[in-house]
């Protein structure tokens, strides 16, 4: 029994050693010790614990509808189409501030490769987009409030506001133009005139009465 008391003893004693030689290894950069099967450089044995700060999540945004009308997309096309002409100006122009030296301190080259970086973007988001959407060319036989619909409705203050329902490509608010994923666009959708629908945006309450529907 005294030979089994004395082996958490002699287990303290192996733990002390280990740990002096540690302290007192020599600091070579690079030099490693195996720890419990890992080799762990010597360096971080007497470091900080480091703290990770773990960045608030954010989840990816959702995919917008396909859909797009028979303008929108020709609209799109002829984007694609000027974009390419103006790469080909910016790259004259991003190769003839590159040759006129330090590039730090230029910023004509600074501004042109921006401006080349966000042509870019735009143009791989086309290419990628315009193959995926799906034109809607016919316009239903019917008064209720699908894509492509014009819609009148009188809001909560008696004002008067007509909008049409579009792809997400094409929205322009400031001209009557709003996204089929749209708060407003979804709570017209099915709707016929005369009907009321409610608008939530945040802790905001619209009611909204339609008064007409139309397609073209």
């Amino acid at each position: 029994m005294q030979g089994f008391e004395l082996w958490p003893r002699i287990f303290r004693c192996i733990s002390h050693v280990a740990a002096g030689f540690v302290r007192n290894f020599p600091r070579v950069p690079g030099v490693c010790i195996p720890l419990r099967g890992a080799a762990v450089p010597v360096e971080s044995l007497e470091q900080e614990p480091t703290r990770i700060e773990m960045g608030r999540w954010k989840p990816p945004p959702p995919k917008s509808s396909p859909y797009i009308t028979p303008e929108g997309y020709e609209v799109l096309q002829a984007d694609l189409k000027t974009l390419w002409t103006r790469r080909a100006d910016v790259v004259k122009a991003l190769s003839a501030a590159a040759a006129e030296g330090d590039r730090s301190e230029n910023a004509e080259y600074i501004y042109r490769k921006k401006e080349l970086g966000g042509i870019d973007y735009r143009i791989r988001y086309l290419q990628k987009r315009l193959p995926n959407l799906n034109i809607v060319r016919e316009a239903p036989r019917s008064d209720r409030v699908h894509f492509g619909a014009w819609v009148t409705l009188e809001r909560d203050d008696g004002s008067h506001a007509e909008y049409r329902i579009v792809g997400a490509d094409e929205a322009d608010a400031a001209n009557g133009l709003i996204s089929l994923d749209s708060p407003l666009a979804r709570a017209l959708l099915r709707k016929s005139p005369g009907d009321e629908t409610e608008l939530h945006i945040d802790d905001r309450r619209e009611t909204l009465i339609i008064e007409r529907v139309r397609y073209e």
